[in-house]
This record gives C-alpha cells, sequence and structure tokens, in this order.
C-alpha cells in the first residue's frame, strides 16, 4: 500500500463524510419544516377536565369569587389572623404578656364591657392623663391571665411526663432540650 493508495482513501473518506452530513441537515431541514407546517404543538394540561358543564361553572364561579375580594376584605382577614395567632410555648415572655394583654382586651371589647363606660382621668402636672384603673376590669384581666398561666403550666406538665419526666424548662422543643442536655454534660465535665 502505497501513499497514492492512502491518499486515495482519504478522499474518498472525507467525501463520505461531506455527504453524510450533507444528508443529516436535509433530513434535519425536512423535519423543521413539516412540524411548522402542524403549528404549534398541542399542549396537555396536568389538570383533570370537569365531567360536565355543571362542575365547569362552579369552578369558574368559585375562580371569579376568589377575585371579587377588596383590600378591605383583605386586611380584615389578615387582622383576624394577627389576632388568633398564639406565641409558642418557648416564645418570649414580653411578646407573651403583650399578646394575652391584647386578647383579654379584645374580649372585653366584645362582650361590651368597656362600651359607653366614662373614665375617670385627670391631668396631671406633667401634662398627661392619668387615668384610674377600673377594679372590675383589673379583676377580669387578672383572672384570665392566671388561667392561661394554669392552662399553659398545666400543657408544660403532660408534655414532661410523657418524655419520662424529663423537665424541657427552658426549652423550646425537644431537639433544643437534647442540646441543652449535652451543653450541660459538657459543662460538668470541664468543671471537675
Amino acid at each position: 500500500m502505497g501513499i497514492e493508495d492512502i491518499n486515495r482513501r482519504l478522499r474518498q473518506l472525507k467525501k463520505k463524510r461531506v455527504d453524510a452530513s450533507i444528508r443529516n441537515r436535509k433530513e434535519a431541514a425536512s423535519e423543521e419544516r413539516a412540524r411548522l407546517a402542524e403549528g404549534k404543538p398541542r399542549v396537555y394540561s396536568m389538570a383533570e377536565e370537569p365531567a360536565d358543564e355543571a362542575e365547569a361553572d362552579d369552578t369558574q364561579s368559585e375562580q371569579l369569587k376568589l377575585l371579587n375580594y377588596r383590600i378591605a376584605d383583605y386586611e380584615k382577614w389578615d387582622e383576624k389572623q394577627k389576632r388568633h395567632k398564639q406565641p409558642s410555648d418557648g416564645a418570649d415572655l414580653g411578646e407573651l404578656a403583650n399578646s394575652t394583654y391584647r386578647s383579654e382586651l379584645h374580649q372585653l371589647h366584645r362582650r361590651g364591657v368597656v362600651k359607653g363606660r366614662a373614665t375617670n382621668g385627670r391631668i396631671s402636672a406633667s401634662g398627661k392623663v392619668v387615668l384610674d384603673d377600673e377594679p372590675e376590669l383589673v379583676e377580669k384581666l387578672a383572672a384570665a391571665v392566671q388561667q392561661t398561666a394554669k392552662r399553659r403550666h398545666e400543657e408544660r406538665q403532660k408534655k414532661a411526663a410523657k418524655d419520662g419526666g424529663r423537665a424541657t424548662a427552658g426549652s423550646l422543643n425537644d431537639k433544643n432540650r437534647h442540646f441543652n442536655e449535652k451543653l450541660d454534660r459538657e459543662f460538668r465535665k470541664r468543671g471537675q
């Protein structure tokens, strides 16, 4: 096999490569033309289509109902959600006290205890208004706070009994309690 034969075979291989490339381009172009001739590809929905017109009307009316909310409706709903939000067991005590106070005050307003009452106020030397607390309102608020504290204490006692007597005081949750116990063990090791 001489150099002439190798050159001839190389030219044949190059020609085959070019021919294959041309055939490939022509085939890709014909597929593209066929795809464009069909128009847009069909889009399938993952949602199930309603079985009859009644279901379609219900769905449509429900969607329209959701669109017809006003800003005032949203603000009213949002305020209600904020009122009903209860802090967790591990919440800051100031936040807990504030939440309890707002809740009790809201309940007093709802029951009408505070409405229409005249307050006996006076202006101090510094120009601030000083109001005297009404004893019955203070008593009701104190009783409600005591009841809430008692309920939370009972819930903590139940959790502690369920955990086998391990105290969860000062812990936000079980994972936090485990971490605190680990820290205590480390401090005891280093302290001895």
